[in-house]
């Protein structure tokens, strides 16, 4: 008797999630449109990489706030990134950082000789740890 209380709740039960599931499955227009457009919205197209410019192993980074700046940048044969232009304006303050961390930060050769990451102007996430 209680196995087949459980068989009929449990029947119950994939019956109301699979109506729900079809219920939820179809598009409305203005949706799908009003997500275009939310895509549209930002300056850039979608990033292609996200580099690490500050990440020291050795350091903890528990409870500290992690930065990610999109950016329009050029990487040259040498694995050196410039910044061109940043999707949104930043404070000075970050910027600076930004530079400072980029004067030493190079892209891996192997990832330049692999084709992973390719020179040239990218747009690219800028990863970093925020310390002010």
């Amino acid at each position: 008797m209680k196995h087949i209380l459980l068989i009929l709740l449990l029947g119950a039960m994939t019956a109301g999630c699979s109506s729900n599931t079809k219920e939820n499955n179809t598009t409305d227009p203005q949706t799908v449109e009003q997500t275009e457009e939310e895509i549209k919205e930002g300056k850039f197209p979608r990033a292609s990489h996200i580099f690490w410019i500050d990440l020291d192993k050795n350091k903890k980074n528990k409870e500290k706030v992690i930065r990610n700046v999109k950016v329009k940048a050029l990487v040259d044969k040498e694995g050196k990134v410039k910044v061109l232009e940043y999707e949104k304006k930043q404070p000075s303050l970050r910027i600076n950082k930004i530079e400072k961390c980029l004067r030493t930060f190079r892209v891996k050769p192997e990832w330049l000789e692999n084709g992973k990451i390719k020179t040239g102007e990218q747009i690219v996430f800028l990863r970093f740890i925020d310390e002010y």
